[in-house]
Formats: C-alpha cells, structure tokens, sequence
C-alpha cells in the first residue's frame, strides 16, 4: 500500500492535512511489530500511552473478575486505541491484538505538546474519540434490541466501512483474518449461533464467505438489514458546518507533570 493507513484515516475525517498527519506519525517512538495475544494496555492501567496501528487487528474488551471477558469494538488498521482514556489518565477496558500487528507507541506528554500547537489535530482525535464511543453504544443497542440477524450484518457493514476508507477493503469486500469465535464475541451471540446466521445471510445471498474474506454483492442490502448508517458511527468525517473555533481559541500550556505515567514495553 502506497500511503500510510493512518495519514488515510485522517484525511477521511478532516480533508487536507497539512502537516498534522506526519506530525503524529513521527510522535510514535518506533515502530513495533508484535504478534496475536499481545496486551497493548491492561483494563485498570495508567493511560499514558496512545497506540497508532498500522497493520492488524485488536480489540478492545473488558475482563470480568472470573474470566468471562466482553469484545466491546475491534481496532482496525489506521486507528488508534483509546483516546478519551488519555484525558482520563486511566483505562477501563484492556486491548489486545487479535493478529500479527504493527503498532506505533505515542507517550502523552509528547501528544499533548503537540496538541497544543495544532488544533486541528486535536479535533480530528476529539472525532475519533466520538466515533468508538458511537461504535459502542451501537453495540449496546444490538445487545439489547436486535436480532442476531442484525446484528452479524451490522458487525460486517461497520467492518467493512472502516476498512475501506482506508485502503483495506474493495467496493465489496474485506480480508477477515479473525476467528468466527472473536466475532461472535463482538456481537454476543454464541459461536454456534453466530455460524448459523452466516450461513442464512449466505443463502440470502446477503454474503458471500471465501476462506478469510467477506464478500458483499449489494452493500446496500447489507445496510438495510443492519438498520445502520454512516451517521450512527460518526463514519462520514467532521461536517461542513464544524466548529473549528473551539479548537482554534487559545489555551492555557497543559501541564503533564505526571511522572509515574506507566510506559508500554516495547
């Protein structure tokens, strides 16, 4: 791929960059490939780092005290993981790859150094914490409103929708390199159920599964079904009518002296 995930992301979001999308990608202190099963951060931890991912999959899950443990979202190649919890100094929910992955680590003394220069980068990482927190509440609505049948089609359209605007999927298709268990989780169906509902929305003609790829023969129709649209997860980017001069007005220099910031270990 000639142009990086992450840059893509970006200008989805927010339209020409100028030169806040480098300036993020050159805030990461190396760049790491680690392999599945990887924590990225621990549900409970000190937030002190953010995670650009460039290639792979993780998610974002939360750990109950006897094992049980709840997918809440996947972070897709070209996110990051959780912003708000960089405000909030702590993270209530752990990340873990799901695949190889390749994964630049951002401390948050350098992010909020910068952030105070650019404004328009601290806007487009405010939208992308409005956007997972949408892909969220979505998840909430699923769980206890819709049917498993819309619920694997909404899974699947979101997947597919974040994907390509960042290169990693065609007008109709999507590598999938997950277990079927892990998307069963994130949709909280069993896996039993889940593989049931793929085979009727295969049969639907809805889907079509190919070893590890999804193929969609009418995104639309997938849409239908899912009662989902682009505005649901704040897909589509900052509207026209944004309100830049919230983030254009003059702050105070933030103060991050906080030495104990946990470091990831990379």
């Amino acid at each position: 791929m000639d142009q990086d995930p992450i840059l893509l992301l970006l200008r989805h979001l927010g339209g020409p960059l100028g030169e806040e999308g480098s300036a993020l990608l050159a805030l990461a202190r190396g760049w790491h490939r680690v392999g599945p099963g990887t924590e990225l951060f621990r549900q409970g931890g000190t937030a002190g780092t953010l995670f650009l991912l460039r290639r792979g999959w993780a998610k974002r899950h939360c750990n109950l005290p006897d094992g049980r443990t709840q997918v809440l979202d996947f972070v897709l190649p070209g996110e990051v993981s959780d912003v708000a919890a960089i405000m909030a100094r702590r993270h209530d929910h752990a990340c873990t790859t799901l695949t190889e992955a390749e994964v630049g680590v951002v401390h948050s003394d350098a992010l909020f150094a910068e952030l105070e220069r650019r404004p328009r980068l601290r806007a487009l990482l405010w939208w992308l914490s409005l956007a997972q927190g949408a892909s969220m509440r979505q998840r909430v609505v699923s769980m206890g409103s819709r049917t498993a049948r819309e619920r694997v089609c909404g899974l699947l359209w979101e997947i597919h929708q974040r994907l390509r605007r960042v290169g990693f999927a065609t007008d109709r298709s999507f590598h999938l390199p997950i277990r079927q268990r892990d998307l069963a989780d994130a949709a909280g169906l069993t896996p039993v159920h889940t593989s049931r509902t793929l085979r009727a929305l295969e049969t639907d003609g809805l889907v079509r599964l190919e070893r590890d790829s999804v193929r969609i023969p009418d995104v639309a129709a997938l849409e239908r079904e899912a009662a989902l649209d682009d505005a649901d997860l704040f897909l589509d980017g900052l509207p026209d009518d944004f309100p830049w001069r919230l983030f254009e007005a003059v702050h105070q220099p933030m103060q991050n002296g906080n030495t104990d910031m946990e470091r990831a270990e990379f």
